[in-house]
C-alpha cells in the first residue's frame, strides 16, 4: 500500500486537492481533523482525558464538550494548546493506523491521509511520502476571509504553522493549488507525482483498475 500525506498552511486547499485524488484514483480519503473530532465525543477516552485536564466547564449542557470554549482557550496560549495536542495527537494517530490497516485489508493500493501538520506530527512515520499543496499567501488569506476569519486570527493562524516556505525547502512533493488553478491542474499534478513516485508500470496498472488494487499488487 502507497500512503500520501496531505499537508499544507490553512486556506492552500487541501480538501479540494484530496477530493480530486480520490476522485481520480478511487481511493478513501482519512482527514485527521474529523477522526480528531470523532475521539472528542463522549464515551471516548479522549474526551474523558480533556475534561479530566481542562476541566468540567468545557462540557455543554448538551453533555458535548464545548469546542468553541476549548478553542477560544488555546487560540492564543501555546502552552494550552500543546496541553491539548498531547492529548488528542496520539490517539489520533492510532486510528489513522487502524483506518490504514482496515483499507488494506479492503484491497486499496493508495490512501490519502489529510493533515495540516503532518510534519509536525510525526505523519512520515507511517505515511510513504508527505506532499504539499500550495498557494500563494495572498490567495490563502482571501479563502480564510470567506470562512469568516478575521484578520487577527488569521495572522495568528499563520504564525502557528510552519510556513510554507519552510515546508518547501523540506523538500516534499508539491501540488500548486492558487486561485485559476482547476481541477484538470490538480489531476496532472497528481499524476506527474504518483510517475516520480511510483514505477510507471504500476501507475498504469492504477490507472485501469476500477478501484485501486491491493497491496500485493504493489509490490
Amino acid at each position: 500500500m502507497f500512503v500520501i500525506g496531505m499537508t499544507g498552511n490553512a486556506g492552500c486547499g487541501k480538501s479540494f486537492v484530496c477530493g480530486c485524488a480520490a476522485e481520480l484514483l478511487r481511493c478513501p480519503v482519512i482527514d485527521s481533523d474529523s477522526v480528531c473530532r470523532d475521539l472528542m465525543m463522549p464515551g471516548h477516552r479522549v474526551f474523558d482525558d480533556v475534561v479530566r485536564t481542562f476541566g468540567p466547564s468545557y462540557v455543554g449542557a448538551d453533555g458535548y464538550l464545548d469546542r468553541g470554549k476549548l478553542a477560544a482557550t488555546v487560540f492564543n496560549d501555546e502552552a494550552a494548546r500543546k496541553l491539548l495536542n498531547s492529548l488528542t495527537h496520539p490517539a489520533t494517530i492510532e486510528e489513522i493506523r487502524s483506518l490504514i490497516v482496515r483499507y488494506k485489508r479492503e484491497g486499496y493500493g493508495i490512501v490519502i491521509v489529510e493533515s495540516a501538520l503532518a510534519e509536525e506530527a510525526g505523519y512520515r512515520d507511517f505515511c510513504d511520502e508527505l506532499w504539499l499543496v500550495t498557494a500563494p499567501y495572498e490567495d490563502r488569506v482571501t479563502r480564510l476571509r470567506g470562512r469568516g476569519y478575521s484578520d487577527s486570527k488569521i495572522k495568528s493562524v499563520m504564525e502557528s504553522q510552519t510556513s510554507q516556505e519552510a515546508l518547501l525547502a523540506a523538500g516534499l512533493r508539491q501540488i500548486a493549488n492558487g486561485d485559476g488553478v482547476g481541477k484538470c491542474d490538480i489531476f496532472r499534478a497528481i499524476t506527474d507525482n504518483l510517475d516520480d513516485a511510483l514505477t510507471r508500470p504500476v501507475w498504469r496498472k492504477l490507472l485501469r483498475r476500477d478501484s485501486c488494487h491491493s497491496a500485493e499488487d504493489m509490490v
